[in-house]
Parts: structure tokens; sequence; C-alpha cells
């Protein structure tokens, strides 16, 4: 099974993330969120809440493929990157008015994805329009627009807000038939999805200038999708392992929520300091979501948790997507104008050890390091 043709996919993955963390949400009504509400950070969201919503359905006896997720989120998130900030029902009301079909319009996108992407990749991420997987994924898109929504009530109109509340509220309605999505409709659900979306309030590198803002929700799309494709890479017919490397991604520093972050450096410079750090992460998930949770719910939160002792194998293969998406969040600063060296130090020290990368992470690394350094 051929997942990328080679790593000129990756030059274009590597681009495509970039845009979508520049690319801005709710512009057209905030002042002074900064960029902090971008599509790298909503489709982090969008996964999380999916996650949750599918083991709901799956306690209730529905057959959910796991594996269907990145392939969903990584290409609607394509297609977020093509048509840019547009609402849906914005964009039905347009086909209406041109008499556009959507088919018509969705082969458009993916005309316009193949212009970037081979069609091996396209091929591989495609799935049925009509899968139950797709529908999940849509639920917890517009679910996570709502809980975005409230956050930003304070800064915008209030006519605005009754406004965008009231067709989100339509939106969702279309999917209460869905086994479980009562549940995570639910305060003690949406308490936690608002608190993995303050994520987004944590900026990464921040001890440092900042032109490409990072944040830790967005920095989980990047690992997710990095570790996605680079277990594929290693083991292309282990999809399932792929999966859940993925969802590892989307959830692997949410207790930074609680703990706050420490630079690894510093929890490796003394003995038992990063253990004890574990621990306490350990802690403020048992406290903060495991408590409020039932026990399937735990247990399936668990098995993509970094601190569980279950996946300690794991954690090596998914630190190089995390370190990877390190090298590009750094390349991005770079390539956005910023001369500080902090930035091009991590990424020659990166460029170093690329021998340890799969092939053709291998050579995007070289690809990045030629842009800026040759």
């Amino acid at each position: 099974m051929q997942v990328f043709k080679d790593h000129s996919d990756l030059i274009s993955i590597n681009s495509m993330l970039f845009e979508l963390a520049c690319l801005r949400r709710w512009s057209e009504v905030t002042v002074g969120t900064g960029n902090k509400y971008n599509e790298l950070g909503k489709q982090a969201l969008n996964a999380a809440i999916c996650y949750v919503l599918s083991t709901e359905m799956i306690h209730e006896g529905v057959e959910i493929d796991l594996t269907l997720f990145p392939k969903i989120a990584i290409y609607r998130g394509f297609v977020k990157g093509i048509q840019c900030d547009i609402p849906e029902h914005n964009l039905n009301h347009i086909f209406e008015l041109g008499q556009v079909s959507k088919s018509s319009f969705d082969e458009m996108i993916r005309t316009q994805l193949e212009k970037n992407f081979s069609k091996e990749l396209i091929q591989f991420l495609s799935f049925d329009s009509n899968s139950i997987e797709l529908r999940v994924h849509k639920a917890a898109t517009k679910l996570a627009t709502l809980l975005e929504l409230e956050e930003i009530k304070s800064t915008i109109p209030k006519k605005e807000y009754n406004k965008k509340h009231h067709q989100l509220e339509k939106d969702l309605e279309v999917f209460y038939d869905l086994p479980g999505f009562k549940n995570i409709m639910s305060d003690e659900y949406k308490e936690i999805f608002a608190d993995y979306s303050q994520l987004r309030n944590r900026i990464r590198w921040a001890k440092h200038p900042n032109i490409v803002k990072c944040t830790v929700l967005g920095h989980h799309f990047d690992v997710a999708v990095l570790a996605y494709l680079m277990a594929l890479e290693v083991n292309p017919e282990d999809q399932a392992q792929a999966a859940q490397y993925f969802f590892m991604g989307i959830f692997h520093d949410f207790p930074e929520k609680w703990t706050g972050d420490m630079p690894s450096p510093i929890k490796d410079a003394l003995p038992g300091l990063r253990a004890a750090t574990e621990i306490f992460e350990n802690e403020v998930m048992a406290e903060n979501v495991y408590s409020k949770l039932p026990d399937y719910q735990v247990s399936a939160i668990k098995k993509i948790m970094l601190e569980e002792e279950e996946n300690s194998e794991l954690k090596v293969f998914l630190k190089k997507s995390d370190n990877f998406s390190a090298t590009i969040e750094c390349w991005r600063e770079l390539d956005g104008g910023s001369k500080h060296a902090y930035y091009s130090d991590v990424i020659k020290a990166d460029y170093s050890a690329k021998e340890s990368l799969s092939e053709n992470f291998r050579l995007l690394m070289e690809k990045l390091y030629e842009v800026m350094f040759r």
C-alpha cells in the first residue's frame, strides 16, 4: 500500500499545515484575540471531540472504524486550506444562487488538491461521503465551533453572537440521532472539551519572540499528522497503529492545561524530575478529566495518553514526530521573517540527527535545511 509518492508530498503537507496555522478564524467578528483562533488548533479540537464521540458510539454498540478519522481530519483540513474560512451554510446558499451542485464543487476542490499533492496521497485519504465516520467528524466539528463561539462571546456584538449561536444550534440538531451525541452535549463533557480548547492560550517557544504564534493546541494537530504519516511510512499495512499514533498526538500535551510546561532539557537535568512530572500529569488528568467520565471513556483516553505505563514503548516513536514538529515550528518562524538565532540553532541540531528519521522525513528535513541555510 503506497501512502504518498515521495517526500514531495511531505513538503506540500508541511506547507499546508503552515497555512492552517496562519488561517484565522472568527476574523469577521473578533478583536484582540491575535491568531490563537486558527484552523490548525480547530482541527485538533475537532479530532479530540471526534475521539470521545466515537467512544460513546462504540459503547452504544455502533461499529466505528477509527482508522478512517485521521484520513477524514487531514483531507478536510486540506479542504479548509483551499476554500478558507467560509461557513457551510453560506457556501450552501452560494450553491443555490449559482445553481452549482455540491458534488461538482467537491470535485473541483479535489482537482485543486491534486495540483499540490500526488494522486496516490489523495486516493489514500479518500473516504465514503456517506460513512458514519464522516458524520461523526462533522458533528464534532460543529460542536467545536460552538465551543469556540462561547469562548469569544465577550469579544463580539451580542447581535452577532445570538445569530451565530442560533445557526450552530440548528446545525447541531441533525446529529442528535447519533447514539451518545446527547451525552457529549452535556455540561460535564463540554467542560472537558473547553479545558482542552484552552490549550490555544499556551504559547510554545514562549521565551523567544514569535512572528508565527504556535499554540499547544495547534501543535497537537501537527504532531498527530506527522506521527500518523511516519507510522505509515515505517509500517504501511498497520493503519490501526497509525491511527493510535494520530490520536496520541491529538492528546499528548493535554495535561499542560493544568501543569504548565517545563522544557525537556530541564526535565532531564535532574534525576527523577521527568518521572515526577509524569506522575503529576497523571494526577491532574485523574482530577480534571477521568473523575468526570464513565469508565469506558477513561479507558479509551488512557489508551492514547503518553503518561500511561502501557504506552511506554510507543513514546520513543511519538517523540520523533514531536521533535519534528518542533523543527517545522522553528522553520515557520524563520520563514515568517525571524532572525532569532535560537530557531536556527534548533533546526541545525535536528538536522544533525536526521539519520534517525524514516527516508521521506529525512529528505523533508534536508529540504527545509536547504531552503533556510544554503
